[in-house]
């Protein structure tokens, strides 16, 4: 009797040797991605941003990435090409920093860009190893960059740990807080906090999503001004467009910018009301 299913074969066991392995180093930043795209309506390629979980513009940011890209957009366009491209936006004021002074975008195939030219501020992820499967190379790694410290900014000891790439699969092995304690205190650049700029966090989507929520906000202004600062770096805070330490180190300063904004784009908002009536 013949079954009603298709004859299913036995999947192919392919040989470990052949598999290959990757380690890179794990960075401590932001996800970050652009896609580049044929734009069917202009007949030119055009470029959009992301974060891990959503699409940015330099007007609803994330840290800053979407304005420094479009701000050269023509340049990545042309080097980097169609498709998607991941990356990590790392430097100042996002996590750990990683040793940087400004913000770098670290993209993630490293094949695809070794030795190409690249637009200013973009890297490849430092690549620790690529060959056949070395457990024993796993632990080297990471003792490597304990002693030694980054890969992508020399002298950084902070460093996060590792990413294992075993045929497109990835595996991350990062520190214990604990393993590092010992060279966080050598690693860490002190922070220059009257150099330090916010702006990334002025962002006129977020503030008008926020003051849509509830009528107070425009109602009671002056008044509300306190009220509206507080949701609203809170709500920076809950997306993690911020690091909290480094919130913490400068909440008066980031509280005044964040003031001016929300006073210029309210009495900019009210102005067009009393206009339209």
């Amino acid at each position: 009797m013949k079954p009603s299913e298709d004859f299913k074969k036995f999947n192919k066991i392919n040989a470990l040797y052949k598999a290959k392995m990757t380690i890179t180093q794990k960075l401590h930043g932001t996800n970050a991605l652009i896609y580049i795209y044929f734009d069917g309506m202009t007949g030119n390629l055009d470029l959009i941003c992301g974060s891990r979980t959503r699409w940015i513009t330099p007007q609803d940011d994330n840290y800053g990435f979407a304005k420094f890209i479009h701000e050269n957009k023509e340049e990545f366009i042309d080097k980097l090409g169609e498709g998607y491209h991941y990356g990590e936006w790392v430097g100042f004021g996002i996590n750990s920093g990683e040793g940087l002074d400004n913000r770098n975008l670290i993209l993630f195939d490293w094949q695809k860009f070794h030795n190409k030219p690249l637009p200013e501020r973009t890297n490849t992820i430092p690549v620790l190893y690529h060959g056949e499967i070395n457990f024993n190379i796993i632990n080297e790694k990471m003792e490597y960059l304990k002693n030694n410290g980054s890969e992508l900014v020399k002298g950084f000891m902070n460093v996060e740990g590792i990413v294992i790439d075993i045929n497109g699969v990835k595996y991350k092995k990062v520190f214990n807080p604990e393993e590092t304690k010992w060279i966080s205190s050598k690693s860490d650049k002190k922070m220059k906090q009257d150099n330090l700029v916010f702006d990334y966090l002025l962002q006129h989507n977020r503030l008008e999503n926020l003051l849509s929520k509830d009528e107070r906000y425009l109602k009671e202004f002056p008044k509300s001004i306190g009220l509206i600062i507080n949701d609203y770096t809170s709500d920076l805070l809950s997306e993690e467009q911020i690091d909290e330490n480094i919130y913490n180190q400068n909440l008066k300063k980031i509280k005044r910018e964040v003031g001016y904004f929300v006073v210029d784009l309210i009495k900019s908002k009210l102005l067009k009301q009393s206009k339209a009536s």
